[in-house]
C-alpha cells in the first residue's frame, strides 16, 4: 500500500513539475528579450506567473506569436486539471476493478 502511494505521489509530482517547467519555458519564449540588468527580475516574474498559470488553469497570449510556445502555454496551464483527473483515476480504479472482478472477464475486456 505504501509503495503504491509513493508511485502515485511521484506521478503527481512529475506531472506538476512538467507543467510548471513547460509554462516557465513558454513565458520566456513568448516574451521579447529582457533589457540588460533585468534578467533576474524577469526570471522571478516568470516563475511566479508560471506557478499562477499552472495552479489556476489560466491562459495567456504569446506576444511573439511562436506557435510552439503558445501550445506549451496552453498545455502547461492545464497541468492542475490533469492532476485532478489523475487523482480521480487513482481513487476510482480500485472500486472499478473490484466491480469488474465480481462481474467476470467481460467487464475487463470492455475496459
Amino acid at each position: 500500500m505504501l509503495r503504491r502511494l509513493v508511485v502515485y505521489l511521484g506521478l503527481v509530482a512529475a506531472l506538476a513539475l512538467a507543467g510548471l517547467a513547460l509554462v516557465y519555458w513558454a513565458l520566456f519564449a513568448c516574451a521579447p528579450p529582457a533589457l540588460p540588468g533585468d534578467e533576474l527580475w524577469l526570471a522571478r516574474q516568470n516563475a511566479a506567473e508560471a506557478l499562477h498559470l499552472v495552479l489556476t488553469a489560466g491562459g495567456k497570449v504569446c506576444f511573439t506569436g511562436d506557435t510552439a510556445a503558445s501550445f506549451a502555454l496552453w498545455l502547461g496551464s492545464r497541468a492542475a486539471g490533469s492532476i485532478l483527473v489523475l487523482f480521480a483515476a487513482i481513487v476510482l480504479w480500485r472500486p472499478l476493478a473490484a466491480i469488474c472482478a465480481a462481474a467476470g472477464s467481460a467487464c475487463m475486456a470492455a475496459i
